[in-house]
């Protein structure tokens, strides 16, 4: 994971993902379009877990899962409380890292995150698109509208930070 960041002429964004860090696939495509160039860091609420530890959360029969990408390229899929706890301790940790904005890059975390540090949430982006997909299933938005709207929000709470 990265160390938290010093002070910069650009604001430092954390880029949260539910699988591992980084996401070549995902996060330049988000910052592409900017005004200006954020100093970007990325973490994933299974980074530093092998692949026993990560078998060892596999969901149980009727157990909402969630579809994600490892550091080495394959997909897994996780049991969501799991990953929801585990996503809130990071943000936890990040929420005190100095980030001017925090921007969960996943969909189908429901808990509400807390945080005092601005915060994007991918699934409440995504809502609509996932509003036909049934509770307990695996959720795959439509990635490149999901992407889109998250640029926008991005671009907007740049330029709503303090100078």
């Amino acid at each position: 994971m990265d160390e938290v960041p010093q002070p910069a002429a650009t604001p430092p964004i954390a880029f949260v993902t539910i699988g591992q860090a980084p996401r070549p696939d995902v996060v330049p495509e988000l910052v592409a379009n900017l005004d200006l160039a954020p100093e970007c860091h990325e973490f994933g609420a299974l980074d530093g877990l092998d692949a026993h530890a990560i078998a060892r959360h596999a969901p149980r029969a009727r157990e909402p899962s969630l579809y994600t990408r490892l550091i080495d390229g394959s997909h897994v899929v996780v049991g969501a409380a799991f990953i929801e706890d585990r996503l809130q301790q990071l943000v936890a940790r990040l929420d005190h890292g100095g980030y001017d904005l925090i921007v969960v890059i996943s969909t189908g975390i429901y808990r509400r995150l807390a945080a005092a540090t601005p915060l994007v949430h991918g699934q409440r982006l995504g809502r609509r698109d996932a509003a036909g997909c049934q509770a307990g299933r695996d959720l795959r938005p439509d990635r490149h509208a999901a992407h889109a709207l998250c640029r926008r929000l991005v671009a907007t709470a740049i330029d709503l930070l303090p100078a």
